[in-house]
């Protein structure tokens, strides 16, 4: 891709990035993003927790770019910076509790990777929680990636945006004149835990999971995504009851259905 097209394509990736929403939707599923995109989300969130690209609330991404710094600490806590053509952004990617290490220490600095994950605020400070990283196997990865995002992000644009709940009461006219009616509050179709459902899965289907026979633990879990056991617990229990998951044991292992 040459300079002409990065400039277009940039451009292109910011206007999305900007695009506002009184209301914006809720996908599940993962989205190809930007360095920039993300940067551009975290300076109009207002200090919010939620990041919005597209009138979309970004969950699970997924990115590609070359790797510039890593470090470990003594929790074997893998913190690094990743780069791409627009942008460097943080990451953490904690220790997999069968291998002991990170993918991130398997990889080479300036290698091209890609890496899949959730951005999350932690000390007023936005970084990538990184949940799968792996090389590039393609030399043109990072246009292939870019040439994708557009692809995607445009067919989120044709997407309608979730109803204002105060156009749903709008008066209704009938044939007698315009009358005032009630409309009954339609639930939202979003599961407030779809995010943190996903996140679940993404890493009961981590390859390294899928070769311990008990799986993940709630508290490995509950330790990779920042949150409380009783929490996880209780939405492992919800995916066992919707058929993704199951339980090992009586001892808190769970692995995908799929295994």
């Amino acid at each position: 891709m040459n300079g002409a097209q990065q400039e277009r394509f940039r451009a292109m990736t910011l206007a999305i990035a900007r695009s506002p929403a009184r209301r914006p939707r809720r996908l599940n599923n993962l989205v190809h993003v930007t360095i920039e995109m993300i940067q551009e989300a975290i300076a109009r969130s207002n200090g919010s927790y939620t990041l919005v690209i597209n009138n979309t609330v970004l969950g699970t991404l997924k990115l590609c770019g070359k790797i510039e710094t890593r470090c470990t600490d003594d929790e074997d806590l893998t913190s690094y910076t990743l780069s791409d053509d627009t942008g460097t952004i943080g990451g953490i990617m904690w220790p997999n509790d069968v291998t002991g290490k990170t993918a991130i220490n398997d990889l080479q600095l300036r290698e091209t990777v890609i890496v899949t994950g959730a951005m999350v605020k932690q000390d007023g400070r936005w970084q990538l929680n990184t949940y799968q990283a792996h090389r590039a196997s393609d030399d043109n990865a990072m246009t292939l990636h870019t040439l994708q995002m557009v692809t995607e992000q445009l067919d989120i644009m044709r997407m309608p945006l979730p109803q204002d709940p105060q156009e749903k009461n709008l008066p209704a006219v009938h044939d007698g004149g315009a009358q005032a009616e009630e409309s009954e509050e339609e639930p939202d179709e979003y599961d407030v835990h779809s995010k943190d459902k996903e996140d679940i899965m993404t890493i009961l289907d981590d390859p390294n999971i899928k070769l311990n026979d008990k799986g993940a633990s709630i508290e490995y879990v509950a330790y990779r995504l920042g949150k409380e056991e009783t929490f996880i617990a209780s939405l492992m229990d919800v995916l066992v009851k919707e058929g993704v998951a199951y339980a090992t044991g009586p001892s808190g292992f769970y692995r995908s259905i799929g295994d």
